[in-house]
């Protein structure tokens, strides 16, 4: 089902463009006033290098494929993070024009008006509850498909699930650099955006401060290690859906829940996420 020759070639495309990433992460303080805050970093680091570590040694000479394959996807999604926030970071900085309104027109175009959608989920409070539950699961099926498929030795398809998601998530980033936005929920006025007595944007939300700030060149630091999501365009929670459910349903069990639980999540976007439908 699945061909180890191209996934191997696969993980070689993921693991080059991690490292492109972060080597342009490391070189854009030496060409503008950005500064990447590591305060803390020194332990995912450390820990990376030891799970590359374990990788190799059960990989190559102790004979153990499971532990070697959490391994080496442990040291993968580690590297990741660290380079995701700090990368989606400097991505809005940018400073490109904001893409929000011809968002706005494109969802209207498709027949989609945001406040309604949102008021409608606003007044049944279980269903807001369980879309916000379902957005939150994320990085928890993450995990739980990482971790069903060591324990029922599905290497190839693990590897393929992690080179796809790393992949992704560098797309996503350079779209949102293409085209930044600020969430529809700032936009449609459920939150506003004010200027504080230091001259800095303040919604009430860090990730909208944060994008706002970025964008205006108000905000020079970038906290690698307490970035929190900016993208809302694309949404990463409906390419993680489709992704999710796309494994899920690979496995015994897990096809109807894993399938209905990624639906929830991607119809939470816009509430939950600040998206706009397109």
């Amino acid at each position: 089902m699945f061909d180890d020759t191209r996934i191997a070639r696969l993980d070689l495309v993921a693991r080059g463009a991690l490292t492109l990433t972060a080597a342009v992460c490391l070189s854009v303080p030496l060409i503008s006033p950005l500064r990447l805050d590591l305060a803390g970093v020194a332990m995912p680091v450390a820990a990376m290098i030891a799970m590359t570590a374990i990788a190799v040694v059960y990989g190559r000479w102790r004979g153990a494929p499971r532990l070697a394959a959490a391994a080496a996807m442990s040291a993968d999604l580690i590297a990741a993070a660290l380079i995701f926030g700090t990368a989606s970071y400097l991505a809005a900085a940018g400073g490109r024009p904001m893409a929000a309104p011809a968002f706005i027109a494109l969802d209207r175009a498709l027949g989609f008006d945001w406040p309604t959608y949102e008021a409608f989920v606003a007044a049944r409070p279980a269903l807001a509850k369980l879309l916000s539950l379902a957005y939150d699961t994320m990085a928890l099926q993450l995990g739980l498909l990482v971790g069903a498929m060591i324990l029922l030795g599905r290497q190839a398809q693990l590897r393929l699930l992690v080179d796809v998601f790393i992949l992704c998530a560098l797309a996503v980033i350079t779209l949102s650099w293409l085209f930044p936005a600020v969430d529809a929920d700032i936009m449609f006025g459920k939150y506003q955006a004010v200027k504080t007595a230091a001259g800095l944007w303040s919604t009430g939300g860090q990730r909208a401060n944060d994008f706002l700030n970025l964008h205006d060149g108000l905000m020079t630091s970038i906290p690698v290690m307490n970035a929190t999501g900016l993208i809302t365009f694309p949404s990463f929670h409906t390419v993680c859906g489709v992704l999710f459910a796309m494994n899920w349903a690979r496995l015994p069990y897990a096809r109807i829940p894993g399938v209905v639980l990624n639906i929830l999540m991607i119809a939470a976007t816009p509430v939950e996420g600040g998206h706009y439908l397109i």
